[in-house]
Formats: C-alpha cells, sequence, structure tokens
C-alpha cells in the first residue's frame, strides 16, 4: 500500500494512535519519494537505502490546534514584513531629506556663483604661484551662462 506522506501522516493523525508507528521511505529511479508502512519486497541496486522513521504521534487535540498556530505564524511573518516595509519607508524618507539638503545647498552656492559673475566686471582664475589669468569677454560670457544652468539645475528642479 503506498501512500504519500501528507496522506499518511493525515491518517495517522487523525487515527489518534499513541503508539510508536514504523514508516518505511523510499526514492525510486525518477527521484519520487513514497512512503509505506510496509518495507518494500525487494531492494534494487538502483534504490536508495530504505529508512526506517518512527513516528511518535501527538494528542489529537494539539494537532487540530496545529491550524491555529499555522495561522499565528502567518500573522508574525506578516507582520514582520510590515515592520520591515515601516523601517525602509522610515529610511527612504530620511534619505530624500538629505537629497533635498544637498540640493539646496547647491542650489544657493549655484545662485551666490551667478551673483557675483553678474555684478563682476572681471573674473579671474588662480594659474598658481599667486598669480591671476582673467577671463576675457567670451569666456566670461561662457562662465556666467554655466552659472545661469547651474541656478536652474538645482533651484528649480
Amino acid at each position: 500500500m503506498q501512500l504519500t506522506s501528507r496522506t499518511l501522516l493525515s491518517l495517522l493523525f487523525i487515527s489518534g494512535l499513541a503508539t510508536a508507528q514504523t514508516v518505511y521511505r523510499t526514492i525510486d529511479e525518477a527521484g519520487n519519494v513514497a512512503y509505506t508502512d510496509r518495507p518494500p519486497l525487494q531492494v534494487n541496486a538502483d534504490l536508495e537505502t530504505v529508512e526506517t522513521l518512527s513516528l511518535v504521534l501527538s494528542q489529537p487535540k494539539r494537532v487540530i490546534a496545529a491550524p491555529a498556530d499555522e495561522a499565528a505564524d502567518a500573522n508574525e511573518v506578516q507582520a514582520g514584513a510590515d515592520a520591515l516595509k515601516t523601517e525602509q519607508a522610515m529610511l527612504d524618507r530620511e534619505r530624500q531629506a538629505q537629497l533635498n539638503e544637498q540640493r539646496s545647498s547647491n542650489c544657493n552656492t549655484a545662485r551666490d556663483r551667478l551673483v557675483k559673475y553678474s555684478q563682476a566686471r572681471r573674473i579671474y582664475r588662480d594659474i598658481g604661484d599667486g598669480e591671476r589669468e582673467y577671463l576675457s569677454d567670451t569666456e566670461l560670457d561662457a562662465e556666467r551662462e554655466h552659472a545661469a544652468r547651474a541656478v536652474d539645475e538645482w533651484c528649480d528642479g
């Protein structure tokens, strides 16, 4: 008599037996697992070694309570998932706040630069050893345009 593991265990639990039962587990060539209450008639060289499992059945009331325990486990898993989602949302808000603060700082820097470039008649760059190189009118216009683009990027986005 061949039974699946779930069917066999269900029958044993429903019967309410409190004594030990021997169950034989075999695996055929295709990898299918079979449970039976009788030893196999012949052991093939291709079959995996037969294991003998001794099952001691619990009290029927406890077995009936198992679905409630499974529901409690499912509730715990869901609560854990909800806690992870809440934590991730908090981390996302903190990260967004940091990005907003950085964006605000970059905006202020870009605006300050645009004001300086717009009001200055001459702009220079340091070339080392305390010396300066003044920008030509074309270079100055390009730097002012670059500063205006930076303000648009950081302040209006």
